[in-house]
């Protein structure tokens, strides 16, 4: 009863003394702990043991990032990249953090170590800083590499940048750039062996990328937009040996003031000019051509265009049209104005700066829609509705992509 009457009257007392055992008995424990981590530092750092650290166990209580900061003793990023954290070395325990082994402690290190050099330029162990050698690697590098994709390699740009033009591996604009003037692109003088900077026929030029001639013929540039024949407005409605009555257009004015193009019949004689509308003419001849076997005279007027200078044939109530086929060439230049031409015309293309190229019309076909030119050297070249220099441009990049696809390569060892 005694004790009851005890326990009653001083029981707080007992459990505060409770408490301050239980806190003393821990700080007992704690002190031994440090004094026994200390003696296994000095221990292992003379034996040269590096302490294993225990990421199960922590792993428990912290996220990856918190745990690998904690056990990465030796920071050789310290005030060079201040405040970053382990978190670049894993993001998740779900999925582990990308580790290796580090040759010289043994021991799990970040991949990392071997891929980020320190502020001394080398690389060093995250756990004891050793210096770190980064393994060698097998690397195949083309020969043929185009860094900005732009169509031209990079040996080529390099090439030409060190004779002073703007040429750039990283910028893909300057292959549609023309440094010459010369109304190729870049990348079309790459693909098609000329040299992009040489405005002139110089076939026997040597530039870096080997043999090139200054650029291509300016044929390669020209089109046929159309092919026609001209169709006249005079006809004849009656003829004769001495005479004919021509059927003639003039501008004039009705009765309501408006000009509108009215017909008007007019006899005329050997020798004789007349005009219809913006057509101006001469009466050259009356012939007969009349067969054996016709029973009337057949009579056609010859007329001559004095624009022209083309000799015509007119038969009576026939639409009159010229001999001649012309086409319509047009070039690529933008101040450049589609010009017509007939068979024995010239054709001067370029300037004295880029060189001219002169050719001469022999044949156009209205069928194919083409026309035939000949060079100063008498060689035949073919101009259709499309420019040359598309197929060329196209044959010769798959030839490029051919060849790449094959090499040359070169092999190399990097670190990395």
């Amino acid at each position: 009863m005694i004790f009851v009457a005890f326990l009653k009257k001083h029981y707080e007392k007992l459990i505060l003394g409770i408490f301050l055992l239980i806190f003393i008995g821990l700080l007992v424990h704690l002190g031994n702990l440090v004094r026994t981590n200390k003696e296994l530092s000095v221990a292992e750092e003379k034996n040269k043991v590096p302490l294993r650290a225990n990421y199960e166990k922590v792993a428990k209580n912290m996220r990856a990032a918190d745990a690998l900061k904690n056990y990465l003793q030796w920071n050789p990023r310290k005030g060079v990249q201040n405040g970053k954290n382990a978190a670049e070395y894993s993001g998740d325990f779900i999925i582990p953090a990308p580790l290796t082994v580090c040759p010289i402690c043994r021991k799990a290190i970040p991949v990392l170590d071997f891929k980020t050099p320190t502020s001394d330029g080398q690389y060093h162990c995250s756990l004891r800083g050793h210096v770190l050698t980064p393994p060698m690697e097998m690397v195949i590098e083309d020969k043929g590499k185009d860094t900005d994709k732009d169509g031209l390699p990079d040996d080529y740009e390099v090439a030409y940048r060190k004779l002073g033009y703007r040429f750039d591996v990283n910028d893909p604009s300057d292959a549609s750039l023309d440094f010459d003037n010369d109304l190729f692109t870049n990348l079309e003088e790459y693909l098609c062996d000329t040299d992009p900077l040489n405005p002139r026929v110089e076939p026997s030029k040597k530039v870096p990328g080997g043999k090139y001639q200054g650029r291509l013929p300016y044929h390669v540039l020209l089109n046929c937009t159309e092919v026609t024949r001209r169709a006249y407005t005079f006809e004849v409605r009656s003829i004769n040996k001495e005479s004919v009555t021509l059927r003639i257009f003039e501008m004039r004015k009705d009765s309501t003031g408006r000009t509108a193009r009215r017909p008007r019949n007019q006899t005329l004689r050997v020798g004789a000019n007349f005009r219809s509308l913006d057509e101006n003419m001469k009466i050259l001849r009356i012939e007969n051509r009349k067969s054996d076997k016709a029973v009337l005279n057949n009579y056609v007027l010859i007329v001559k265009d004095l624009f022209s200078g083309d000799e015509i044939v007119a038969e009576k109530l026939k639409k009159v049209y010229s001999p001649f086929a012309r086409a319509t060439l047009g070039f690529r230049e933008d101040k450049f104005v589609p010009v017509q031409v007939k068979e024995g015309d010239t054709v001067e293309l370029g300037n004295s700066i880029r060189g001219k190229d002169v050719y001469k019309v022999a044949k156009i076909d209205a069928d194919k829609n083409t026309v035939e030119l000949k060079d100063a050297s008498g060689k035949s070249v073919t101009v259709g509705s499309v420019m040359s220099i598309v197929k060329l441009v196209a044959e010769k990049k798959s030839e490029k992509e051919a060849q790449k696809q094959q090499g040359p390569k070169e092999s190399r060892r990097i670190r990395k």
